[in-house]
């Protein structure tokens, strides 16, 4: 289990930095609305996996409570 984390993991880092990149070339390109949709896309994807992450651990804890 904890090697799909590990990839998942991976797989959203290299997400999270190719929309960051993308930002960072429209933004020197000029096209400020298409930086900003990327970055906003970025903190979604970000925050869906954290949110994913605080689900899944608040699940667990209460399984292990007999909740």
């Amino acid at each position: 289990m904890a090697g799909w984390q590990t990839a998942d993991l991976a797989e959203l880092k290299d997400w999270v930095e190719g929309l960051r990149t993308a930002a960072h070339n429209a933004r020197h390109e000029g096209n400020f609305s298409l930086a900003k949709a990327l970055d906003i896309t970025r903190f979604e994807v970000y925050e869906s996996y954290l949110d994913e992450k605080y689900t899944s651990n608040m699940a667990k804890r209460l399984v292990g409570r007999g909740a």
